[in-house]
């Protein structure tokens, strides 16, 4: 073999080692990556394991809470779990180690009394960090309610439009939700129409010779007065407090009438008689009647009511995860 041939050899010879080394080199950096990449995934899994521990955790603590104070009022239940729920707490998994662990943060408590239910939400983040300090983020629901409310009026929407107006005189018809502030009073001679739900906070007069319509729900807080040849029709369910009819002398005119297709709620005085009927309010308006409250069903919530207590059996969960 001539110089020249052995020089070409040596040369093919050193470029398959330059391949060879770039291609051992190549698969041993996407070996590492891969294995980088493993551990990554494996610490993501990890830190989301860690969040639902948290999440897990604030549930116990909760029921917990509820099941020792069962027969706490709303208010009580409430500054309890603001001040026994865990918040921007750490808690580490393993005791000589700062990480792993899981928080909860955020924690918000809504205590309301709506539609005669209490019901308690507590909504917060619990956040799981792995290692390697990764971490992931659970946003949580935890939320309950009992009984009818103990007999408490129920308090408006806080999506009503509120109005200061003392006195109605057009018939609308009325389309939005509205919370009537003052004692409102329904002039002589008409017939208003409203649509949807509403609230009088401190009560109504329907002036003799009206005819009211309430397409949903009605709640009369406070004194409320029905005049004489006054028909108030509620197509929904009625909440009054405290409730006076006129009653007409035998022989002088029809006499006042609120009609309920649903359920009446009786929450105060009533100086009316209430009567439970299967006929529809058409044909009781459209007949003679005598004066009162007529309604489907009638409850009265504060006789009926016991203490009611928190279940913890019925205690709901919720959750996203980012």
């Amino acid at each position: 073999m001539s110089k020249n041939e052995q020089g070409s050899v040596l040369l093919i010879v050193l470029l398959m080692m330059t391949v060879f080394s770039i291609i051992g080199i190549t698969l041993m950096g996407m070996e590492a990556n891969n294995a980088k990449q493993i551990a990554y995934t494996g610490s993501g899994i990890k830190a989301t394991n860690l969040a639902e521990m948290g999440v897990a955790h604030m549930k116990r603590a909760t029921a917990a809470i509820l099941a020792e104070n069962k027969e706490a009022s709303l208010s009580d239940t409430e500054k309890l779990l603001q001040t026994a729920l865990p918040s921007g707490i750490a808690f580490p998994i393993n005791k000589d180690s700062s990480y792993p662990l899981y928080k909860m943060e955020d924690v918000d408590i809504l205590a309301t009394n709506n539609e005669e239910q209490e019901v308690i939400k507590i909504v917060f983040t619990s956040i799981g960090i792995a290692e390697d300090y990764q971490e992931r983020r659970i946003n949580a629901e935890l939320k309950i309610a009992r009984g009818e409310g103990n007999g408490e009026f129920p308090e408006p929407d806080k999506g009503m439009e509120v109005s200061e107006e003392d006195e109605i005189t057009s018939n609308g018809p009325f389309l939005t939700p509205i919370l009537y502030d003052s004692h409102l009073t329904i002039s002589s001679n008409h017939n208003p129409v409203f649509e949807k739900d509403i609230y009088f906070k401190n009560g109504l007069t329907a002036r003799a010779n009206t005819e009211v319509a309430f397409e949903s729900n009605l709640y009369l807080k406070g004194e409320s007065f029905i005049e004489s040849n006054s028909n108030i029709v509620v197509y929904g369910d009625a909440y009054i407090e405290n409730m006076d009819v006129k009653q007409n002398p035998s022989g002088k005119g029809n006499q006042g009438l609120l009609c309920v297709e649903g359920t009446v709620r009786l929450y105060g005085d009533i100086e009316s008689t209430v009567t439970i009927t299967s006929q529809s309010c058409e044909t009781i308006t459209s007949a003679k009647h005598y004066s009162g409250i007529y309604a489907k069903e009638v409850v009265k919530p504060s006789e009926e009511s016991d203490t009611e207590k928190w279940e913890v059996n019925t205690l709901k969960l919720e959750a996203s995860y980012r």
